[in-house]
């Protein structure tokens, strides 16, 4: 499923959330895309729109991020802690995240 993410009246971002078999082992469903317009990033305005997302679905998420991308790192640290995220690293290049929503 694509979500648009609004802002002010204007589409600034978008999310894909992807059920098995496009997830993790043992994932529900997986956020598989999270795009912000740049201008937009680090403003917070993908907050709402991702707890919305945990709202409509229900059962165990996962996303994955580079290990070096901080920026997303800290996103998707904030937006699994409040469902006891768990974060791990997944091959060589990833971190996962998971939590039950």
């Amino acid at each position: 499923k694509t979500i648009g993410i609004e802002y002010d009246e204007r589409i600034v971002g978008f999310a894909v959330v992807s059920i098995p078999p496009f997830c993790a082992p043992g994932c529900d469903f997986c956020l598989q895309e999270l795009f912000i317009v740049g201008y937009y990033r680090g403003s917070g305005v993908a907050t709402a729109p991702v707890n919305e997302i945990f709202n409509l679905f229900h059962g165990r998420f996962c996303a994955a991020s580079l290990s070096n991308n901080e920026r997303a790192l800290t996103f998707l640290r904030n937006a699994f802690a409040p469902f006891g995220g768990e974060e791990k690293p997944f091959g060589e290049a990833f971190v996962m995240f998971e939590a039950t929503v």
